[in-house]
């Protein structure tokens, strides 16, 4: 290949690049209201929504736009109820699972069928599971923030590893198709992600508001192309990069207005990946953004002719 060829082909690969960093913009599309909403995430098996109700104790769920299709759960101490229901996980079988905390020491992971039927739980001492997730091979990830800890398990709670990292307080974390696990630092600002194994891969983020920068992070998610999405939690907004941590763009601001936020605490896909739904915590309601692909265009014939002169 000659040197002007070569240079063409960069031109192409430079602005293909460009124009997919920039290209998932956000925009706003709806929302529903629901009392003081946390977890979030929609089921693999019929495509509705899962969200947990912090303030009543319910885990409600609904159609793709919002309509409201029922719920299920009530103040307690597992078997169906919840102290602090946080995390909201649904698995590729339809199971839903569902991260409890609680300030005696008592938090569950508990399951249940799709409409709500209570499958079981593995209690082990936690008094801060705030998030969970659920691997594409259907095992069970959660991050126990107070004993600084990440657990994996089988769809049914058998430990399979529990790994150490070092995290103030992880407020959420996700499993991404190619197996690595983020993790989100509430307390330090960070997003951090390791192998399945726990051996860390890298980090980034910061206190700020900056791009990049976090206030108290809780719910990420990760979307089939890899791009990791962040509730950037104290500064309302959602931010989101790519695999390694490079800045990609940002959307959101504070208020009560369509696109704004008054503490958002967890993002999760559409089946589809072209939307994705975000708790808006002290606003009451769940919003969903739909995704503007900006066209990948080709280096402009003025540009091609330089490379010649």
């Amino acid at each position: 290949m000659d040197r002007c060829a070569m240079k063409i082909m960069l031109l192409l690969a430079t602005a293909a690049l460009a124009a997919g960093a920039a290209g998932a913009a956000w925009h706003y599309e709806g929302q529903w209201t629901i009392t003081t909403p946390t977890g979030i995430d929609v089921n693999p098996l019929n495509g509705y929504v899962y969200v947990g109700d912090w303030e009543d104790r319910h885990i409600c769920y609904y159609t793709a736009a919002g309509s409201y299709l029922g719920s299920w759960g009530h103040i307690g101490y597992g078997n169906g109820g919840f102290c602090q229901l946080y995390g909201i996980a649904c698995a590729p079988n339809g199971w839903v699972y569902a991260s409890n905390a609680c300030e005696i020491d008592e938090g569950y992971l508990q399951y249940f069928t799709p409409a709500g039927s209570f499958l079981g739980q593995w209690p082990e001492w936690y008094n801060a599971l705030i998030a969970c997730d659920v691997a594409p091979n259907a095992d069970v990830w959660a991050a126990d923030a107070n004993h600084n800890r990440v657990k994996h398990w089988t769809p049914a709670g058998s430990l399979l590893a529990s790994w150490h990292p070092k995290f103030a307080y992880a407020g959420g974390i996700a499993v991404a198709d190619a197996g690595n696990v983020y993790v989100s630092d509430h307390t330090g600002n960070l997003v951090r992600y390791f192998t399945a194994a726990g051996t860390p891969l890298g980090q980034w983020g910061h206190s700020g508001a900056g791009n990049g920068e976090f206030a108290g992070p809780f719910g990420v998610t990760v979307g089939a192309d890899g791009t990791v999405y962040v509730a950037d939690t104290d500064n309302n907004r959602v931010q989101y990069f790519t695999a390694s941590g490079v800045f990609l763009g940002a959307f959101g601001s504070f208020g009560a207005g369509d696109g704004q936020f008054n503490l958002p605490h967890d993002v999760a896909f559409s089946l589809t990946g072209s939307r994705l739904y975000v708790t808006d915590f002290y606003n009451d309601r769940v919003q969903y953004f739909y995704r503007d692909d900006a066209a990948v265009r080709p280096a402009s014939l003025g540009k091609v002719k330089a490379l010649f002169r």
